[in-house]
């Protein structure tokens, strides 16, 4: 068994994702990481360490939804919610980790489970800015009137990343993806 410092950041991200979607009682929480490590086939002990790690995490994925989902106007939620944009050239698809639907503005939670220093949350969330604007793409296709909020909830370090696209953002995006997949394809 390998010690649990040296986990697969890809396992240890989908044990605290596991836990955020399903939400089971924090009794539960050592029997879904247990099962995680067993569905991905990872070498490791879970420890107390790595137990308490996962649900440092998995707390501050949870408290960020609970707080943003507090708000009376919140007309859905969604966990794990597969999404698609289409393209005359093809589609782009992914799963949001947590979508959260109002009158006005779908808001995309996403996890972010690995490490990062504050000074790196800028470049961090500018990695991840195309998984973003085509998820909103697909939100957007689905629903011209809103405007998408993205969180990008970094569990390690507690911080927030947030932008709001309005509908005329999306839709430029929308054209700049598509120009830009016609260049590839052609």
């Amino acid at each position: 068994m390998s010690d649990e410092t040296n986990i697969d950041p890809k396992v240890f991200g989908e044990m605290v994702h596991r836990i955020c979607e399903l939400r089971p009682p924090e009794s539960q929480w050592a029997n879904l990481m247990e099962q995680t490590l067993v569905d991905e086939d990872a070498d490791v002990e879970l420890t107390d360490g790595l137990h308490r790690r996962v649900s440092e995490h998995t707390q501050r994925g949870i408290e960020y939804v609970d707080e943003q989902a507090s708000g009376s106007d919140v007309e859905q939620q969604y966990d794990e919610l597969y999404v698609t944009a289409e393209f005359d050239q093809g589609e782009i698809a992914g799963y949001i980790d947590h979508l959260i639907v109002r009158p006005d503005a779908y808001q995309i939670v996403d996890y972010k489970t690995g490490a990062v220093a504050p000074e790196e949350l800028e470049a961090d969330a500018e990695y991840y800015q195309n998984q973003m604007k085509a998820y909103a793409i697909a939100l957007h296709q689905q629903e011209t009137d809103r405007s998408v909020r993205v969180s990008l909830v970094f569990t390690d370090i507690d911080e927030v990343w947030e932008t709001e696209w309005s509908p005329t953002d999306i839709e430029s995006m929308t054209e700049t993806l598509r120009r830009d997949l016609l260049t590839r394809i052609q």
